[in-house]
Order: C-alpha cells, then structure tokens, then sequence
C-alpha cells in the first residue's frame, strides 16, 4: 500500500517556519536565477519620455509640434514621423503566493512543493522587478502591506510573503500589475471571479501562474493505494488506482478550464510543474510581463 501523502506529512512538509530558517539561502539561489534570465530594463511598451527608442509614427500635424520631428527618418521617404521613445515609468507590480495546505504537497523529495517553488519563483521576479526600478508590493488585507523597490530589500518583502492569505487581497488602483501564483485547488473560483472582476474594472494588468506537481498533471499512480487530502481530514483508498485516472484526467482538465476563465487573455496564463527548472519558469513569466 502507498500512502499518497506520508512522506509528505511526516518529511517534506515546507512550511512558514522551515521555509523562514532557510530563506538566505533561497533568496541567493533567486539572485542568481534572475541574473540568468535578465533581460534588460523592463520598459512599459507605450511611448513616453524614456530614454529607448520604441518606434516612428506619422507626424501628426494636429496633435504634434514641428520640433518632435525626425527630420534624418523623414528625410528617407516622403512622410514625415515622429520618434516615440519608450515609457519606461516605474510600475507597480503586486505578487500573491498561495499557502493553501495543498501547495505545501510534492509526490518526489526530488522535487520542490509547490509552495516553495512558487516562493523562490516570485523572489525571482523580485529580483528582476526591483532591479529595474519598479515598485513591488505584498498585500495581507488592507492596511498591511510591504512596499519594496530595490533589490537589497527583498528580505522584508520575502518575509511578508510568508504571512500571505490564503485568498488573495490587493489595493484595487489604477493600472497596477497583479500576478497571482498557485495551484488555484484550494480555492474558492466564485470569490477569486469577483476580485478579478474588480481588479479589471480598476485596468490591473492580471498575470497567473498556476503550478502543479507532476503527477497531479499525469495521475501516474498504480496498484493499491490511499489517497489523502492535504490536511489529513478526509482519504479515499483503491485497489487499482490506474482506474481513477481517465476520469481524474477529465477532471483536471475542468480545473485547468477554470483557470483559465479567471481573466481574457490567456496570454497571460502559465502553468509550470515542478519538476520544470526555476530559470525556465522564470523566463516565460519574465518575458510575458514584457509582452503587454
């Protein structure tokens, strides 16, 4: 008989406290992480009064002054254009980390939990975001914030994270960046439907990370085996476990649904799971933060 969660509950279990004693070593691993994946200055992609060039458009004689005239691109064809340069404004980026109890599950000691693959993700991020000057906040209800904006701060930052809720809260404000990581099991998708709701109401841009172990995406299990849930309240035991797996597959694929119904742009949704190197997850969020 294999015990689902066991070594879970009896080893691996990464929690506040465990997570806590090691967190300078974490946050080395996520400096290092993000050193690899830097790419460069995270501009807004709007024009604006930075100092990269972003693109030429036609000179609008109604809404422009002779003076932003690229006369040397003008010269070249028989338009006149005007010289955007990028906006590169510092932005809020707000991050939540969920601490469901089913985040804290890995099926492989090998393998991270998700809870603190998702931690040293979002320190990734950190980094990278403070690094380029923009402003990084952790909600945990209102009144009870961190705001950070330089990488040598992060500590504070990594700290309040390991107080988060386990439902999201965030300052509902203007064009503010959200980006919400978890496996999304745990939680309650009609409330989670309505803080979206508000967020875009407030045009928050929304990105969502949904990590999951690899063998909740495959179901790999065999034989005779008891499952548990992550708090040990409630199990349900099979003799051929395989037998479960077309209809959890089914399942799984409602749920992956249900994320995706959260926000519009699916571009925004990425799903990682955990046996997946950090760098590589690090680089498909990076880059889809600079999509937008």
């Amino acid at each position: 008989m294999i015990w689902f969660t066991s070594q879970h509950k009896d080893e691996t279990f990464a929690d506040a406290q465990k997570i806590a004693a090691r967190l300078p070593e974490i946050l080395l691993e996520a400096q290092k992480i993000a050193t690899t994946v830097q790419t460069g200055l995270h501009g807004r992609r709007k024009p604006g009064t930075g100092d990269h060039f972003w693109q030429y458009r036609n000179y609008d004689p109604s809404a422009d002054t002779a003076s932003r005239i690229d006369w040397r691109q003008s010269a070249r064809s028989d338009h006149l254009y005007v010289r955007e340069q990028e906006d590169e404004r510092a932005q809020t980026v707000a991050i939540w980390l969920d601490p469901s109890p089913s985040m804290h599950y890995t099926s492989d000691a090998a393998y991270r939990t998700k809870y603190e693959y998702g931690f040293l993700l979002a320190n990734v991020l950190g980094y990278q975001l403070t690094g380029a000057g923009e402003r990084l906040e952790y909600h945990i209800k209102r009144g009870d914030k961190t705001v950070v904006n330089h990488p040598k701060h992060l500590e504070r930052f990594a700290n309040t994270m390991l107080r988060s809720p386990e439902i999201p809260y965030f300052d509902h404000r203007s064009d503010m960046t959200v980006i919400l990581i978890s496996d999304f099991l745990g939680q309650d998708f009609e409330h989670l439907q309505k803080t979206m709701k508000t967020l875009i109401s407030a045009r928050a841009n929304i990105f969502i990370v949904s990590l999951f172990d690899r063998a909740e995406q495959n179901f790999d299990f065999e034989g005779h085996i008891k499952f548990e849930d992550m708090q040990a309240s409630d199990s349900y035991e099979i003799q051929d476990a395989k037998a479960l797996q077309q209809d959890y597959q089914t399942r799984f694929g409602i749920h992956r649904r249900e994320i995706s119904s959260l926000i519009k742009n699916r571009d925004h949704i990425m799903s990682y799971t955990t046996d997946m190197g950090e760098v590589e997850a690090a680089l498909g969020v990076t880059r889809a933060l600079l999509s937008y």
